[in-house]
């Protein structure tokens, strides 16, 4: 089934914040999700903006992408994906 950009806004638009966390469970780690809703949800997921995260605390999630999309500090940090878009309120995320 091929779902276009503009379904997928729609659907996680009107998609909750719980409905988007359960959606982890079927997620595999690293996989990248346009999400629409005003607050992000609380676990799961982390914004691709390209900020500088813990290997440790998201090992599973550093063995998958690596310094891919940036080296951190080096040692004991690694980038996260830096995405952006012009619409308003749309994230994307990334399944931790």
């Amino acid at each position: 089934m091929t779902v276009t950009h503009s379904r997928l806004i729609s659907d996680l638009a009107s998609a909750d914040i719980a409905s988007v966390s359960s959606l982890s469970n079927s997620m595999p780690t690293s996989a990248i999700i346009l999400y629409a809703g005003n607050a992000l949800p609380a676990s799961g997921w982390l914004q691709c903006n390209g900020q500088a995260v813990s290997r440790t605390t998201y090992a599973t999630l550093f063995a998958s992408i690596g310094t891919t999309y940036g080296a951190g500090d080096g040692s004991t940090t690694f980038a996260l994906p830096t995405i952006s878009d012009a619409v308003t309120n749309v994230h994307y995320l990334i399944r931790i």
